[in-house]
Order: structure tokens, then sequence, then C-alpha cells
């Protein structure tokens, strides 16, 4: 009798364990997601916060294959960031064309999901505005241009536990220049690698190819850490308490950024 039980056992163990397997990576493939968006912005001064919400936003997920694409242009938009007599710090923004992508795929022991978002034509400025009727006519704080800023973030599970996440940019033509960058003139075109710093002070951090990993850290007893998301963006600029004009600064500018992982964006 002893026998026929573990036989009997041992019988119904592999489909119970294939079905166990098979409804966990299906229960990951539901949950993986992605999300990407053109630009954003948010500063704080003098206790007021402005911003732009996430322009030409995409999320994508809930189900294991999906896809969804966004194309528009021309963009502007004219944000005041302080407050006061003007002419006041202003963040103008101007692009011919954005998209956003966001696609997602379940495969026989794989799921992946990724996210994708370009600018072209991109002109942005941080300056007083309006100017001085007759001028004389200020420089911006910083002056950005570019022919393209392209960004993407992905995320790869490959059954039973292997996980990749990463992301990648493309620069086409970028410049920089104003006094938050001490008046020089930084350039730069090509596939940068990750977290590259174009330009560091205590107030301004502009970074190429930004990467952020988030995950789980286990110790049994070796400590590993498994990535379950990243989020990234081509270009991003972070102001820490700037001084425009008399105004302290502090926020973020977010250029062609991406999202993806195994769980679903907001």
């Amino acid at each position: 009798m002893r026998i026929f039980l573990s036989r009997t056992l041992h019988a119904y163990a592999a489909p119970l364990t294939v079905l166990a397997l098979s409804t966990a990576f299906a229960q990951a493939a539901l949950a993986a997601g992605s999300a990407a968006f053109d630009i954003s912005a948010t500063f704080t001064s003098g206790g007021i916060n402005t911003g732009i919400n996430p322009v030409n936003r995409l999320v994508g997920g809930g189900s294991p294959n999906y896809q969804k694409g966004s194309s528009f242009g021309p963009y502007q938009k004219t944000l005041p960031i302080a407050t006061g007599p003007s002419p006041i710090p202003t963040l103008t923004v101007s692009a011919t064309k954005l998209r956003s992508n966001v696609h997602g795929a379940f495969g026989v022991d794989t799921i992946s999901a990724e996210g994708d978002a370009a600018v072209g034509g991109l002109d942005l400025s941080l300056q007083l505005y309006p100017p001085p009727p007759g001028g004389p006519f200020p420089q911006p704080f910083l002056h950005i241009t570019a022919a393209t800023l392209q960004g993407s973030g992905y995320y790869n599970l490959v059954v039973p536990s292997f996980t990749t996440v990463g992301s990648s940019a493309e620069v086409k033509k970028l410049t920089i220049s104003g006094s938050l960058v001490g008046n020089k003139t930084l350039t730069f075109s090509g596939m940068p690698d990750a977290n590259k710093v174009l330009f560091q002070s205590p107030t301004v951090t502009i970074t190429l190819n930004h990467r952020f990993v988030a995950g789980l850290i286990s110790c049994s007893p070796k400590c590993v850490f498994t990535p379950a998301s990243v989020n990234s963006s081509a270009l991003e600029i972070t102001l820490t308490d700037a001084d425009l004009n008399g105004h302290k600064v502090s926020g973020q500018i977010e250029i062609g950024a991406s999202e993806a992982g195994s769980e679903l964006p907001l």
C-alpha cells in the first residue's frame, strides 16, 4: 500500500508543479507593464509648486500582449515657475514632434515589457519672461536644443527567475548653454552610457540616459538583488536651489522618459 500511494503521489506531483508554474507565469505576465511620455517638469520656488504633467503619456499592461503608440506635433508650452513682479523665471518648451510607444509580449518562457519616447526639434529655455520692452534682452539661465532625444526602458523575465532591466538613449545634435552651466556651450551626439553626467554643479545636474532600477534583495544566506522595474529618461535636468534672478528654484525636467517592470505603472 505504501508503494502504491508513493507512486500515486509522484504521478500527480509533476502535473501539479507544471500547473503551479504556469499559473504563476500567467500572473507575472499580467503584472508586467510599461509606460512612456515625452516631456514633464516639476518646480518648487517660494513654497509654490508648478509643473507640466507628462505629455503624450501612454500606459500598457493588464494583458500578456499589448501595443500602443501615439505621435503628434508641434508642441508649445510656457510655464511661469515663480511669483512676483515681471519679468519672472519661466520655462518655455517647443518641439516639432512627440512620439510615445509601449509594448509587451508573452512567450513560451519569457515575458517582456518596454516603453519608448522620442522628442524631435526640441527647444527648451529657462529664462526671464516677458522680456523687458525695448531690451536689453536677458540671456537664458538654461537653453537646450536637440534634433532628437530618444529613450527606452525595458524589462525581461525568463522563467523561472532570471530578470533583466535596462535602458538606452539616442541623442542627436544636443546643445546646452546658459548661466546655469557657467556660460559654457555643451554638445553631445550619440548613444550615451547609462547615467552619463554631462554637467554637474551644487545647483544643477544634467544627465543623459538617466536610469533608476528598483528591486528586491533576498539573503539566504548570500544576498542577491533581483531587479523589478526601471525608470529612465533620455535627458534629465535637476535643479537644487538654483538662483534664477533672486528666486531659489528646485525641480526636475525629463525628456524622452519611460518605465517598465513587473508591476503596472501608475
